[in-house]
């Protein structure tokens, strides 16, 4: 195995393990995570503090999904009152 393989396999095994396992599992909740907003009132467990990181990811998550070719869309919007 080469390194691109071990970074590809190495940097989704820790985003799995330390996000999406504890319910970060979009772009904005990794970004922001709401629930521990609500929880702490602050938004803590930030993946990319960048504030433009989602924008700048929008592009490779298209072409991602354009070459899986059919599937489904579920959205997760949040509701904030």
């Amino acid at each position: 195995m080469g390194y691109p393989h071990k970074a590809i396999v190495g940097g989704s095994s820790f985003i799995g393990n330390n996000y999406v396992k504890s319910g970060q599992n979009t772009l904005y909740k990794m970004r922001w995570n709401p629930q521990r907003l609500v929880e702490t009132g602050r938004p803590t467990h930030q993946y990319a503090t960048d504030i433009g990181w989602a924008s700048k990811q929008v592009y490779t998550m298209y072409n991602l999904y354009q070459e899986i070719g059919e599937y489904s869309l579920v959205l997760d919007i949040p509701v904030y009152q």
